[in-house]
Parts: structure tokens; sequence; C-alpha cells
């Protein structure tokens, strides 16, 4: 039967005819073993998210983690989020591999903005990375392949629109493509179909938030948008006498009643109302009315009302007409006004 293949090669040959795979590693959303594309392509997932698929709780009840979030996430922004989350671990648990927007975390610093994204890794599974580097054009991301949650704290982002505009893209990309192509150094790429969620934790200067993706037709939707307040109440028994947090058992507290919250999540979540449902994410999402009016106000579109404002309407006393011109004609007059600020606008 194995004509001219000695007894002893055997297992090499029936391995590489029958037990080669393209690709072997952690694959975020995937459970540990083997599984196939529609190509026949073979993939070996050597590890998975920790606890996500445990059997729920039973009227899970997490007394630190909702006090948290509702101090944190004041208003109907608790419920937008954890609509968010529910439907993230409803999805990852479920291996459907279900889209979600990215959620920007805008607040001052030590707020518990930044430990509101640790506690979103270990409800995920406990792997997280930055994806900074792969949504501006970066081409190597294998470390982002075996994270289910994608992290970013006060990304190092220029506030030129062109660049802000390619964050935007790539945050547009990242939420609702299927596949994401794996390349590492030296690799070939290969494309996968992997879970992930976006976060980015921002400081409420107008500076930092101006490194924030443009709220643009086609991004909008893909980006929530949260105002975090400062954290008292919730951390209050972990401090000590000189009102220091205790960080390892503010830690160890969350991690006591991880589980308790995704069950609580599921359980009280579980069903979306109708007006915050969304057919692609599951739930819309949600954009908090001052932070997206100081976005907006960043545009060069804002910018170009306030310069026409600027330049014809502010003499509150005057009476005006229809008045029609070519749009060469209220650019010359624009220019001759304020050339400074029209030549940037105009550039765009």
């Amino acid at each position: 039967k194995l004509g001219s293949l000695r007894e002893a090669d055997f297992p090499f040959y029936d391995a590489q005819n029958h037990r080669m795979i393209d690709f072997a590693g952690p694959i975020a959303g995937r459970r540990i073993g083997v599984f196939s594309d529609s190509a026949n392509r073979k993939f070996l997932v050597t590890d998975e998210a920790a606890g996500v698929w445990a059997p729920l709780m039973a009227k899970a009840a997490p007394k630190f983690f909702p006090a948290f979030i509702e101090e944190l996430l004041s208003g109907d922004q608790m419920d937008a989020w954890c609509f968010w989350m529910a439907e993230a671990l409803r999805s990852q648990r479920a291996v459907d591999f279900s889209p979600g927007q990215a959620c920007f975390f805008v607040g001052p610093p030590k707020c518990g903005k930044s430990f509101l994204q640790y506690c979103i890794t270990e409800l995920l599974g406990g792997r997280a990375a930055n994806p900074f580097e792969y949504l501006m054009g970066e081409k190597f991301n294998k470390d982002l392949i075996g994270a289910e949650h994608w992290m970013m704290e006060d990304p190092k982002n220029s506030t030129d629109i062109r660049t802000r505009r390619d964050f935007g893209e790539g945050i547009k990309e990242a939420t609702v493509n299927r596949d994401i192509r794996v390349r590492a150094m030296c690799k070939d790429a290969t494309l996968l179909q992997i879970f992930r969620r976006i976060t980015a934790s921002i400081n409420d200067e107008k500076e930092s938030i101006a490194c924030a993706p443009p709220m643009v037709q086609g991004v909008k939707d893909k980006i929530s948008l949260f105002k975090c307040e400062v954290v008292t109440k919730a951390f209050a028994p972990f401090k000590d006498g000189n009102g220091k947090v205790d960080r390892a058992k503010l830690w160890q507290v969350f991690l006591s009643e991880v589980h308790a919250v995704r069950s609580w999540l599921l359980q009280r979540y579980g069903k979306i109302p109708l007006a915050l449902s969304d057919e692609r994410f599951g739930v819309q999402a949600f954009h908090h009315h001052e932070i997206l009016a100081e976005l907006s106000s960043m545009t060069y579109e804002a910018r170009f009302l306030e310069l026409i404002d600027e330049k014809f309407f502010s003499d509150p006393d005057k009476v005006w007409t229809s008045t029609e011109k070519k749009a060469t004609d209220w650019q010359k007059e624009l220019m001759d006004f304020n050339r400074f600020e029209s030549e940037k606008i105009f550039r765009y």
C-alpha cells in the first residue's frame, strides 16, 4: 500500500498531505481547535479568550461595576454602553463575528476611562493590543489577530485634517470589514475572520479631542462618543487616608466579579429596544452632544461658515437682500477679507 514509501516515512507523508495547516496561533473570537474556511484552508487555534464561554450565572448581581459605570457614564450613556458591551459578548459567545462600533471615551485625566478599557479587556477574555499603527496604514499586524480588544490610550495622532480622516477611514474598515489581512514580518499575508472591538480613551482638552476622526458621513455611524465624569463614590472604598486609590485592591475586586458582570450584562441588556437597534451593529452608535459639537466645530466646513459670517453677516443692523455671484467672486472676497484662513480652508 505504501509503494516505494518506507513505513518510517509514512507519518511525515500523511502529515504533509492530510494535516498541513495554513495558520497556527491564537485567533480572536475562535475557540481552541482546528477549523477550515470555504477555500479549504486549515487553521489551528492554539489559545482562546478566558471565561467568555463559561455558563452564565443565574440572576447575577455584581456590586462594584454597575456603580462604577453609572458614575463614569452618567445619564443615558450607561445604557448605551451596556447595550454595546452586551452585544459584543453575545456575538463573541455565538462566534458569529458581528461588527461593532468603535467607542471613544473622552474625559478629564484620572477620571476612570482607562480603567473602563481594562475592564473591557477582561470582559472580552483578557487579550488586548494597540491597533493605532495598523489603523494608520502599518502593514504588519500579527499581534492584533489574537486580541479581541483593540485598545488605544491617548492615541498620538495629529490634528491635521488629512491624518484625522485617514484615522477615521482606518476605523471604518476595521469595524465593518469581515476579514482582516494578517501579515507578520517576512511572512506571506493571509485573510482571517476575527472578532474585535475598538476603544480609545482621550483627555477632554481641545488639543486631544482634535486628534479624533472627524464625524463625517460614512464614519459617524461607526464611532460612539462618550463623555466620562470623574468617579468618586465607586472608588471611595479603595482610597487610603491621603485619598490615593489602592489600584491592586480595586483591580482584584473587579476580577472577582468579571463573570458576574458578563452574566449581568447579558441578562439585563439582553433585548435591545427598537429605538436603539441597528441592523448592522445590533445597537446604534451613541454620540454625546457636547463631544459631537466639539468635533463638528473643528471641521473646515464649520470654519468656512464662520468665515462667511464674519465677512458678510457681522453687521447686525444691515438689511440684506438676495445676491447672486459666481463662486470665484465669493472666493475672491473672502481671500481679500482674510487670506490666511481662506487659503487653509479652500485647500480642502
